[in-house]
């Protein structure tokens, strides 16, 4: 019988985890009402220079997130033309808690998902207000190589977590990570495969290309330009990168 409960209270956490984020995504992506984002700069290796490269993350250095997602939804021509609030906020003496690593695995992840979830707890206000996307954007000279596939992104609900690269040259690639990982909190799936290329069709930019290759964009939840079968390179400004009708779909932009 002690068993039984104990299953039972787990679903119940499991279902309060997934169900929950579920709803505050789908009521976003409703598109009724300006989606708020906040992205979060931290300093990651707590070095000066990178802390200098932070400061100088002025809100337009953002602004092209905010252009991109507002000229991909025009493309569609979607009823509720979405609208985006951006906000940059630097958090000072500020650390992540430890990623899960070397528990790289399932309960690993579901480890790190919740201690995430109460790190947001004792940083924000409202932790999980249910309009505000928040990107935890960890800045250092050399960011931790983060899993091709994080299997368990709904435990983080609105929140996500990019590792960039804390220098001038990699600011508009940054962007396109940061973009990407928006994306995903509003219902869209990732569309490349265990080894980071892109998934065909979903994830090329323009399937019906021919010859397929080499592709000249990148599908935004693809993450890369593909050159061939097994060969692609990550683009280097949002301009390389369309949002494709499978994910246009999934974020409610079509029907």
């Amino acid at each position: 019988m002690l068993k039984k409960w104990k299953l039972i209270v787990i679903l119940g956490v499991f279902a309060y985890f997934y169900a929950y984020p579920y709803y505050q995504s789908k009521t976003l992506r409703s598109w009724h009402k300006p989606v708020h984002i906040t992205i979060y700069a931290i300093n990651g290796d707590k070095q000066e220079d990178t802390e200098s490269y932070i400061t100088k993350l002025w809100l337009r250095k953002f602004d092209d997130i905010k252009q991109y997602l507002e000229t991909q939804a025009q493309e569609y021509n979607t009823p509720n033309l979405p609208k985006f609030i951006l906000e940059v906020v630097s958090l000072k003496d500020i650390s992540l808690p430890q990623k899960w690593l070397p528990w790289d695995n399932f309960v690993g992840r579901v480890v790190w998902s919740i201690q995430l979830r109460r790190w947001a707890e004792n940083n924000f206000d409202t932790p999980f207000a249910s309009n505000t996307i928040r990107i935890l954007a960890h800045y250092s000279k050399n960011p931790i190589n983060w899993p091709v596939i994080d299997n368990m992104p709904k435990l983080q609900g609105l929140m996500r977590v990019s590792y960039l690269t804390a220098d001038n040259k990699k600011t508009d690639q940054n962007n396109v990570f940061l973009t990407h990982l928006i994306l995903e909190v509003l219902g869209a799936s990732i569309k490349y495969d265990s080894n980071g290329q892109p998934l065909i069709p979903q994830g090329l930019a323009n399937p019906e290309q021919t010859p397929l290759y080499p592709q000249l964009q990148a599908e935004i939840m693809a993450g890369r330009i593909p050159l061939g079968e097994t060969e692609s390179i990550l683009p280097l400004s949002l301009s390389s990168c369309i949002v494709g009708a499978n994910t246009a779909k999934e974020i409610n932009w079509i029907n």
